[in-house]
């Protein structure tokens, strides 16, 4: 798989279509924009809540069931990127689509529950002052729900690439937290990005930026695929 996650055209000669460096930009540029429209669409029940609900704290869980939605579009868009297309083969809505309903279901059944606990956390968060609970608390329900994101996405990348019951991906996504402390942190990373660049701007723009969220989800999670793959494929 190339870099840019496309195949050029061989013709029989031996010769082929679209091994230039302007050919490969214009396919992954095709590709990223079919995939920021299919994805928006996913998105649209987050993208209304972002923009009607103000920035109050009291806000805060519901923004968390915004993220609702976002499991099944990354873990379709993860799975479009994941698998090299032609140069020729502009597909990418339809994949995007067929992996989709493919994945919608499997994926909700753990990113549910989490997005739901979040909201929790984050009630309980905006709620400190009233609960008379210690300020460490506060603390401690943050790194739960980091490290429940980080979980979660484990949980998408493995849903998208391969084909376990539930219950093992949520055992594998645990596994591989501990086992992979890197891709763990890259995936924490990403998240704090995210989350400055949410606080900076708008909550629109991880929206906007949803498929290259997908990108740098699938390239950071390179060894934890590769570690399923070897231990529990081979």
């Amino acid at each position: 798989m190339s870099l840019t996650g496309v195949r050029p055209v061989e013709h029989r000669d031996g010769t082929q279509i679209g091994d230039g460096f302007l050919a490969r930009g214009a396919v992954v540029g095709y590709r990223f924009l079919v995939l920021e429209v299919v994805m928006l669409v996913s998105l649209a029940p987050a993208l209304a809540l972002a923009t009607v609900l103000d920035r109050d704290p009291s806000n805060l869980p519901l923004l968390v069931l915004a993220l609702l939605p976002a499991g099944p579009a990354l873990a379709a868009a993860v799975s479009v990127l994941a698998h090299p297309e032609e140069i020729a083969d502009l597909a990418t809505g339809r994949r995007y689509w067929r992996a989709y309903r493919r994945d919608a279901l499997a994926v909700l059944r753990l990113w549910a529950p989490l997005v739901a606990g979040l909201a929790v956390i984050t009630f309980s968060l905006a709620h400190l002052d009233v609960a008379g609970v210690p300020a460490w608390w506060g603390g401690a329900l943050v790194v739960v729900a980091a490290l429940a994101l980080v979980w979660g996405m484990n949980t998408l990348v493995i849903t998208a690439l391969f084909d376990f019951r539930a219950r093992d991906v949520a055992r594998l996504a645990g596994y591989l937290l501990g086992r992979r402390p890197l891709t763990s942190l890259k995936h924490l990373s990403l998240l704090v990005l995210l989350a400055g660049t949410t606080y900076l701007t708008s909550d629109v723009v991880p929206v906007l930026l949803a498929p290259l969220v997908a990108a740098v989800l699938l390239s950071s999670s390179a060894r934890l695929r590769t570690d399923i793959t070897q231990e529990f494929l081979g």
